[in-house]
């Protein structure tokens, strides 16, 4: 139904409903490409940028968490989770 809806038009929240079903689905290479579209299309989603980074961080691909959490806490500067999971990866 997700696939369908965003076959219809870009709609982020679509976006981000389907990202999270692949992440709780055990599927995080495909969540990991809609939370990347995310961004790419609204690169102040800091929601998205963090999300992207959790993604990253457990697939070992540290420095593109470390990029990701740097973004999610640029563009939301009381992202506390982000600092801190930053923080652990440095």
């Amino acid at each position: 139904c997700l696939h369908q809806a965003l076959a219809h038009g870009e709609d982020p929240e679509v976006r981000r409903h389907l990202a999270n079903l692949y992440y709780l689905s055990n599927h995080p290479a495909e969540a990991a490409a809609q939370f990347q579209l995310l961004v790419d299309r609204d690169p102040t989603d800091s929601e998205a940028w963090f999300s992207l980074g959790v993604l990253h961080t457990m697939a070992s691909r540290l420095d593109e968490a470390c990029y990701a959490y740097e973004q999610a806490a640029t563009q939301q500067p009381s992202h506390a989770k982000a600092w801190n999971n930053l923080a652990l990866l440095q």
